[in-house]
Parts: C-alpha cells; structure tokens; sequence
C-alpha cells in the first residue's frame, strides 16, 4: 500500500504504523485503520470497536490546612467506582465513603485514595493535609514589683497580642506593655501568629503591698506564763524578733513568748524585693509571784467537771513530785508533771468517798524549791 493512516475514531489520526494514543473522552468509539494502493486506487479500512469507561477518583478534603489540633472531613466523590481504599498518612483508613481524621501535632499529612471500576479499571487521587503549630510564645517569667512601680511585660511568637485584664496595662495589644497593677494580678497574653493560629501564656505578676501588722498592746505576765505574738502583717513576708531569749522562734509571725524577765521585743517585717520594711515593738512587764496550790476535793465520775485533780501554781519551773496517800498511808499516786493529775483510781481501780492526804514539792523559776501538803476529798 502506497499510504497509510489510523483514525483514532476520536477526531484525531496519525499516518505512523507504530503509535501510542492517549484518550481523553469517555463512551464508544470505532478507531480505523485506512489503506490505499495508488496505482489501482483501492482503498481497504479495517473498523473496530473501542469501549472507554469513565473512572475518576475524587476527594473533598475540609479543611485542608487549619492549626494544632484539627479535625478534617474526608468525603469521597469518586465516579464510576465499585471500591476503595483510603490510605491516610501512610495508614489503611475506615472503608467509609464521609469520615473524620484528627491530627494533633504539627506536620504535612498525605492523604491518597484509591478507587476500582467492574471494569478493573483504577484511579487514584492525593491530597496533603498541612498542620500548622501553636505560636511558639517566649514571655516574661512570674514576677514581682512594690506597690506604686510598675514593670514592662513582653512577649513574642506571633504578629498579634492582646494582654488581658486590661486594667492598668498601658497597651495592652502590644508585644510590649507597661504594667503597673495596685494588686497582685495574674495576666494573660493571646498570641497569634501570621497563619493565624492561636496560642496563650499566663504571667503572674505579684504586687507587694505596705505591711500593716497587727501587734498586741504592752501587757505583763507572772514569771513562767507564755504568750502568743502575733505580728501577722500579710503573706511573703519576712519577720526578724529581737531578743532571741524567751522566744519559739525569731523568724516567725507569731512566736511564744516567755521571758523569765520584763523584756521589750522588737519585730522588723521586710518583704523578699525589698519595697518597704516596718518596725515596731511590744513591752512584756515580767512579774515574780510564786504559789503552789491543789484543790480540796475532787469527782471523779466522768462527768466531764472537776474528774483529775492537779498541782497547779504560779511561777513553777518543775514539778518535784505530787504524791497522794490513802487513809492507811499508801501511796495510791505519784506525778512529776503538772499535766498529769490524779483521776481517783489505784491500780486501775476507782477508790473509795474518802479523805486523802497529799504532798507536793515544785521548783520555781527562782531557783526556790516550796512545798505543800494537805487533805483531798474524793467526792461522787
């Protein structure tokens, strides 16, 4: 044949024996192969039938791109199709044709689906789900300031601020903003940056106020009696008592005092940044009075009232000994300590309504040993 030529039945031809095509419709075609002989003129065709399905994968992906954490829909839109496969992010997904995938951390995420036709016909189709990170926020550390002062808070990691409260901020939608707060405050600054995602720090910025402590009035004691001090002044605080003798403590709000001797205490309240430091001072007249006395009757009945019986005085240093006696002159208790006291039994039996005889003998803080002895009724 002196010509040649191959109809792709398409609209397009070629006069090259050997040739690929590529078709880009779908439905029935009849591509043919046309031959002609020049010198006789006879012309052969040779027709054929060519079926193109129409098979295209398609994915609705929303959104496509969002911040840490985001949640997308995936939906499958695909023509043509029998089945499918979702991978997502190199993972066999649900066999759904709608679902949800959630990714919480910051990252490009492939998304590919993969569909077949009766025919055994294939498409496939790839999408990337971008995720993108939180404002990576540097701010100020938790800090302090004296009342009246105020301090510059900053942060930085994004193109968009807003401080909050706003109270006492000069500019409050800047990266930096002065503060100067009349109370301790915990603040806040929202942070966005240029993909639009959002971020949040706290700052708490503590407001040292003026002590005001709260002293006890001058007062005085017998000799061997404790007292509270109380200077209490707020919270973060710093006390230094002076003398030391006579005190719990020298670092505390509220020591106990006992001074063997009148004493003026003095009390200095500072604060840890420094802003103000307040004194003042409190008179303990110490008076020397001693005595050592027992009731005459106790009930030991467990009513609650008047049940154990003790030695009790003023300016008593030492319990010597507290010793009691039944009629028959055995010894029925014994105490060293003025807190333990009789409760009317004697191996571990109650004892009988009858008189009872006592000896005791206590040191004072004078460095005097006195004594006293006498009766004891025990009573119902």
């Amino acid at each position: 044949y002196s010509s040649i030529s191959i109809d792709f039945g398409d609209g397009n031809s070629t006069s090259a024996l050997n040739s690929t095509h590529r078709y880009d419709t779908t439905g029935i075609l009849f591509p043919s192969l046309n031959m002609t002989q020049a010198s006789t003129n006879c012309k052969v065709t040779i027709r054929d039938t060519l079926y193109i399905f129409d098979v295209k994968a398609r994915i609705s992906v929303k959104p496509l791109s969002g911040c840490t954490p985001i949640t997308s829909t995936l939906v499958n839109k695909s023509e043509g199709y029998s089945s499918y496969l979702w991978i997502v992010n190199n993972n066999t997904g649900p066999a759904l044709d709608s679902f949800e995938t959630s990714f919480n951390q910051a990252g490009i995420y492939p998304i590919q689906l993969i569909i077949d036709s009766p025919e055994g016909c294939k498409d496939t189709i790839n999408k990337d789900i971008e995720v993108f990170p939180l404002p990576d926020i540097v701010a100020i550390k938790d800090t302090g300031l004296c009342i009246g002062d105020s301090i510059e808070l900053f942060a930085s990691g994004g193109i968009d601020y807003q401080w909050n409260p706003i109270e006492f901020l000069s500019t409050p939608k800047s990266a930096r903003t002065l503060a100067f707060p009349d109370t301790s405050t915990l603040y806040s600054v929202n942070v966005t940056d240029s993909k639009g995602c959002k971020a949040s720090v706290q700052v708490h910025v503590d407001v040292q106020q003026v002590p005001s402590p709260s002293f006890l009035k001058d007062t005085n004691l017998i000799i061997g009696e404790r007292l509270q001090l109380n200077a209490r002044a707020g919270f973060n605080l710093i006390y230094r008592w002076r003398p030391p003798d006579g005190l719990s403590c020298t670092n505390c709000s509220d020591p106990i005092a006992q001074p063997l001797n009148t004493t003026r205490y003095y009390v200095n309240i500072s604060d840890p940044l420094g802003c103000f430091s307040v004194q003042d001072s409190i008179l303990i007249e110490v008076k020397e009075a001693y005595s050592l006395d027992v009731p005459n009757g106790f009930s030991p009945n467990n009513d609650g009232v008047n049940d154990v019986i003790y030695a009790k005085g003023w300016g008593l240093k030492e319990l010597i000994a507290f010793r009691i006696y039944n009629r028959f002159g055995e010894m029925v208790f014994e105490s060293t300590d003025f807190n333990v006291g009789w409760d009317g039994k004697y191996k571990n039996e109650l004892q009988n309504i009858e008189t009872y005889v006592y000896t005791v003998e206590a040191l004072t803080y004078g460095d005097e040993v006195i004594s006293k002895k006498g009766n004891i009724s025990l009573l119902r």
